[in-house]
């Protein structure tokens, strides 16, 4: 069994001894790669204390652990934890020692999966099931890890090289609605994007719209439409292109129109935009996919239309729990893959009874979790989808009545097409609202013209 013990002291000593390693450590670390349980326990506390704001003192942590049975056997928490102090190593080195025990945890669990492979290559199931059960081990490997482990410097280069990319004008992937862009400052990589809305308000609309902005950009795009196939999205694309609504290609048209759509379709062919349309997906068959497709074709951003239509990888959690894996995991395949991940999102009912219907953040379906994992969340809002279908009916009628229907008249003529992007959550910016148009004919989104 692969692990090194003095390799795990000396980081828990460094960690009681400087305070400023912690939070070096900390955001790449997890307790759980420690081979030793007690040093698991130690790690815990430890980061409790400076999560509280404390700062772990061996008192305190010799009267946490004074009574612990296993510390005992190794002559008393007293002792040991005193011990631990005199094991400390270098700024310098720390990352290094948390970097060693983590290749120690994989080298252990790459050996107990072994066998748990060699069961799966020896089962009576179908070759597709064997093929998603490997998929789920490499992904649960490949996630292990939380992130690089750097050094402060080496923190300091990426951003460094972050901020001297932008000076340059590498600054993401522009969704061509340039008053979002604004705001959002475009998709950036390893980021999770969250588009939400109520049923039939436009988010695959929009989402549509800026996939195809994208890839006309020469962008690459991998669009997963669990919801409507790939010929149902690109007669919308031939809508905007061409301005022929989706009811009116299903009708007969004239020569003109049918050599319009011809040169659409023409041209999208040539757009480097490719369409999943299986009609639900496990997080670990879009990273498989993904995988395979960026080696294959190259990949720049993923949209995902929509989490209400996924599966989850544990089907024996509860819905919130699906949910929170789900969001989580397609965050870090944001960040194993370094590309944006956007993903379309419903909203629950509540909006509908609230006076106000602008989306709020408690409005996310099923979990917390969604706001939690989104680097950004994006609403889509038309007013016009609130405004009754009648005028409301006066009592008595007469003027106060005619005065109802010319105000009702007039909102619906006033939020006719208008829509609003708003930018509820920016992890890494600012919000605001997007203020832009939609086209019912088109599909499309965009701003004033």
């Amino acid at each position: 069994m692969k692990w090194n013990e003095e390799i795990e002291q000396a980081l828990l000593g460094t960690l009681i001894v400087n305070d400023k390693i912690y939070d070096l450590i900390a955001p790449n670390f997890n307790s759980a790669w420690f081979y030793n349980p007690v040093h698991s326990r130690i790690y815990d506390v430890i980061s409790e204390m400076y999560e509280d704001g404390r700062t772990p003192a061996v008192p305190l942590l010799v009267k946490f652990f004074e009574n612990d049975e296993d510390l005992k056997q190794v002559g008393g928490g007293a002792k040991y934890i005193q011990d631990l102090t005199g094991c400390f190593v270098s700024v310098q080195a720390a990352p290094e020692y948390a970097g060693e025990i983590y290749n120690h945890h994989i080298s252990r669990m790459v050996e107990a999966l072994s066998g748990r492979l060699m069961s799966i290559s020896n089962d009576t199931i179908d070759a597709d099931k064997k093929i998603s059960q490997i998929e789920e081990i490499a992904f649960n490997l490949r996630t292990e890890k939380l992130g690089e482990i750097k050094s402060a410097a080496e923190a300091g280069a990426d951003a460094l090289s972050t901020i001297q990319q932008a000076q340059k004008g590498v600054k993401g992937i522009e969704t061509d609605i340039p008053s979002l862009d604004r705001i959002i400052k475009r998709f950036q990589h390893s980021n999770l994007y969250i588009i939400a809305a109520r049923p039939s308000v436009g988010k695959t609309a929009l989402a549509a719209t800026m996939a195809e902005n994208i890839a006309l950009n020469g962008k690459k795009v991998l669009f997963f439409s669990m919801e409507m196939t790939a010929g149902e999205l690109r007669q919308r694309a031939i809508a905007r292109m061409t301005g022929i609504s989706v009811d009116e290609q299903k009708e007969k048209l004239s020569d003109e129109k049918l050599n319009q759509i011809v040169l659409a379709v023409s041209e999208m062919n040539n757009l480097p935009l490719w369409t999943d349309e299986r009609p639900t997906h496990t997080v670990n068959a879009i990273l498989s996919k993904a995988r395979r497709h960026k080696r294959l074709h190259g990949l720049d951003i993923i949209f995902i239309d929509y989490l209400g239509l996924m599966m989850s990888d544990d089907l024996r959690i509860n819905k919130v729990h699906q949910v929170e894996q789900i969001t989580t995991r397609l965050k870090r395949i944001a960040k194993i893959l370094k590309i944006p991940v956007v993903l379309l999102c419903q909203l629950s009912r509540g909006l509908v009874n609230r006076t106000d219907k602008r989306p709020i953040l408690s409005d996310l379906r099923d979990s917390g979790a969604i706001e939690q994992d989104a680097d950004m969340v994006m609403f889509v809002y038309r007013e016009e989808m609130h405004i009754p279908l009648q005028p409301e009916k006066v009592k008595g009628g007469g003027k106060a009545q005619s005065d109802a229907i010319t105000a009702w008249e007039n909102k619906k003529e006033d939020a006719a097409g208008r829509a609003e992007i708003i930018v509820a959550k920016n992890r890494q910016g600012k919000t605001g609202v997007a203020h832009i148009r939609f086209d019912g004919v088109r599909q499309e989104f965009h701003d004033e013209k």
